[in-house]
């Protein structure tokens, strides 16, 4: 009799977890089907408004763009994703600043073809090729590299 009770408290434990592996399966894969079906411009404002929640920085759906990371005009640019290249370096503390910079990302903005694609939004009469903003926050700064190129691929 104990054996018989034994082997169902059993079966019903196995199979109340492999009901509940189900339901979590059927879930998983009802939010990818939803994320299947969201157009390419859904995408596209959901990693502007990520970029944003990340820096409080705005970007437009047509790819224009304006960061100030508050460090003077190395810090400030503004111009269009589609029009430049997009790199990242990451900087050790090292001195410098006020007395020790920490560490931080560069993100750089090349433009195409080496044209004035870019601008110093205090001063935008003077456009350049290339310009920069910081990051201390190095996770962040990698999360904002990988949107900004998967916006740019969308544009």
């Amino acid at each position: 009799m104990k054996s018989i009770l034994f082997t169902i408290l059993l079966s019903s434990l196995f199979f109340s977890c492999n009901s509940k592996e189900q339901s979590t399966n059927t879930s998983t894969e009802s939010n990818n089907v939803f994320l299947e079906h969201r157009t390419k411009e859904e995408i596209l404002n959901a990693e502007i408004k990520e970029v944003y929640s990340l820096l409080n920085q705005p970007i437009k759906s047509n790819g224009d763009f304006y960061f100030d990371s508050g460090s003077a005009s190395a810090g400030r640019i503004a111009g269009n994703l589609k029009d430049v290249d997009i790199t990242i370096e990451y900087l050790p503390e090292q001195p410098g600043c006020a007395d020790i910079c920490p560490e931080m990302a560069i993100i750089s903005f090349k433009c195409k073809f080496n044209n004035n694609c870019l601008i110093d939004p205090a001063f935008p009469e003077l456009e350049r090729n290339s310009g920069i903003t910081t990051i201390v926050d190095l996770e962040i700064a990698s999360k904002v590299f990988d949107l900004l190129n998967r916006i740019k691929s969308k544009l």
